[in-house]
């Protein structure tokens, strides 16, 4: 005995009020000047700015009866925070008519030193370590542990004293570093 169940026919996407999906892709680009980049000497300058203000929170507007001076919903008392910094970061402006300028490709390269002027550090993790799972339903041959290069927060918060470093796993601490090579290159391209 065969069931024959009849399929929901779902209402149009536009009668649902979801946003536009070209909008928000729309919305949600940005320049690449508005990117953040490894801070190397001679890039794009930023200008940076911190204010303070107070900010306060109270409930929506109440609203007033012209006839009586008497409002239809309770107001509430105004909480005011204590100021809070704020950061912006601004690139560059540019004029509209301005093409930009083609910039050399921002390389670098790692130079050994000390754990403590290093600002990237490349962790090899023991052969023992247990591998990320991986998202494919058929997993491949098991393979050799890729090494990890680590910098900013992730680099500070393995550099912490009460890190521990697994039996077997290396570190290998480098100083980022200008790529004088890569200038000169640029330079004859262009």
């Amino acid at each position: 005995m065969a069931f024959s169940t009849e399929r929901p026919t779902l209402p149009p996407l536009h009668t649902l009020g979801l946003p536009n999906p070209a909008t928000t892709l729309h919305e949600l680009s940005y320049d690449n000047s508005s990117c953040p980049r490894l801070h190397i000497p001679l890039c794009h300058r930023r200008q940076t700015s911190v204010c303070s203000s107070n900010t306060s929170r109270s409930s929506s507007p109440t609203l007033f009866d012209s006839s009586s001076s008497r409002s239809s919903s309770p107001s509430t008392d105004v909480e005011v925070s204590p100021p809070t910094p704020v950061l912006s970061i601004s690139p560059l402006s540019r004029l509209p008519n301005q093409t930009p300028s083609p910039m050399p490709p921002v390389r670098f390269r790692l130079e050994p030193c000390s754990l403590e002027d290093a600002q990237a550090i490349v962790l090899i993790p023991p052969p023992c370590a247990p591998a990320v799972p991986s998202t494919l339903t058929t997993a491949p041959a098991p393979k050799k542990q890729q090494a990890l290069l680590l910098v900013g927060h992730s680099m500070e918060y393995f550099r912490h004293p009460q890190r521990q470093l697994a039996k077997g796993a290396r570190i290998h601490p480098y100083r980022i570093a200008p790529s004088q090579r890569a200038d000169c290159h640029w330079r004859r391209r262009s």
